[in-house]
């Protein structure tokens, strides 16, 4: 497997899909969506996999989505819980380079509704809660970190292409 995609991780509404076309195309490279795949797949929304099927079996398709990747030369924007599997984040580091968008918690709430996006929580949990937990892993993960707070997403692509 060749080492030359570029792995977005980031919250739930931190732009990884956004940002991840951009900058696909700013580079010539493929763009995948991990949560669309997972939608295909399965036929359903993510929200209403995570509704019918609950949290556990949620990330055990995500691990076999994301798991089951063999590419090269393509932008990568996996689901924010990813970053809660150490095997799945390993693998995802040996085949290219992770990059954390790092997006103040304050900017992503109004983008989200936490209702009706198949955030991985337990119950009662707030974005602020799941930021907590998150935000170290993605940190401990990245090869680059950006700080995504005064750019907008397409900034933040030709950032990102300039630096990897």
């Amino acid at each position: 497997m060749s080492e030359n995609n570029i792995i977005l991780t980031g919250m739930p509404g931190s732009g990884k899909s956004t940002v991840g076309v951009i900058l696909a195309k700013e580079r010539g490279m493929d763009f995948i969506d991990t949560d669309v795949l997972i939608q295909r797949g399965e036929g359903m929304l993510l929200q209403d996999i995570y509704d019918a099927r609950g949290a556990e079996a949620f990330l055990e398709l995500e691990a076999r989505y994301v798991g089951e990747l063999n590419v090269a030369g393509t932008v990568i924007a996996p689901g924010g819980s990813v970053v809660l599997n150490d095997s799945l984040m390993a693998k995802l580091k040996k085949t290219g380079i992770i990059v954390f968008l790092d997006v103040p918690v304050e900017i992503i709430k109004p983008r989200i509704d936490l209702l009706s996006r198949g955030t991985v929580r337990r119950p009662g949990e707030t974005l602020e809660d799941v930021w907590r937990l998150r935000e170290p892993l993605y940190r401990r993960y990245a090869d680059m970190i950006v700080e995504c707070g005064d750019m907008n997403q397409r900034e933040i692509a030709r950032f990102i292409a300039g630096m990897v």
